[in-house]
Order: structure tokens, then C-alpha cells, then sequence
């Protein structure tokens, strides 16, 4: 799983079984992007000042985001492969703080 752990802004479910080299840059590109975009216009409409809570909640999202893209477009870059025969444990310790706890 996935998940920029401070307020899980972002979720994605990855099966180990169908994960290849390129999956973190392909989830980055097709889903966090897209998500923090979506977020960012979302918060570009609310512009009243009743719509403020709701403006500060959006904008720590996107915050929370941007710093889980850093960290996922660092592992992108690296291509990590994992083997099957590792395990859960010893795979989910080669995405570390990308991934929720087990």
C-alpha cells in the first residue's frame, strides 16, 4: 500500500505480482500528478471567505503531495525491482517511506 502517511492525501494499491521497474513512475505520472491537479483547481474555485476552512485543508494536501512526489520520483529514478521470492517484509523495506506500516 502505497500511502503519504502524514494525512494519506494519496492512496495506491500496488500487487506485488504485477510490479515492475516502472511502476512508480507510471503511478506517479497517471495518478499523483493527475490527483494534485485535480486538488489544486478544486481549491482554485473556492474563493469566499465562508470556503476558507476548506481552502486551508485542500492546500495541505497538495503540500502533503508535493513532498510524497519528491520522495516517489526519487524511487522512480532508481528503478527498484523487487523479487518475489524476497517477500513482503524484505520488499516493502525498498519503498520505505512510501508505504504504509505492515
Amino acid at each position: 500500500m502505497f500511502t503519504s502517511v502524514k494525512g494519506k492525501a494519496f492512496n495506491a494499491l500496488v500487487y506485488m505480482h504485477q510490479y515492475d521497474k516502472t511502476t512508480l513512475a507510471k503511478m506517479r505520472m497517471d495518478y499523483l500528478l493527475e490527483l494534485e491537479a485535480k486538488i489544486d483547481a478544486q481549491r482554485e474555485m473556492l474563493d469566499s471567505s465562508k470556503d476558507a476552512q476548506e481552502k486551508a485543508k485542500l492546500s495541505s494536501k497538495i503540500e502533503e503531495i508535493m513532498a510524497y512526489d519528491e520522495l516517489l520520483k526519487n524511487k522512480a529514478d532508481a528503478y527498484v525491482e523487487i523479487d518475489l521470492d524476497d517477500g513482503v517484509k524484505v520488499n516493502y523495506r525498498k519503498f520505505e517511506g512510501l508505504v504504509g506500516k505492515l
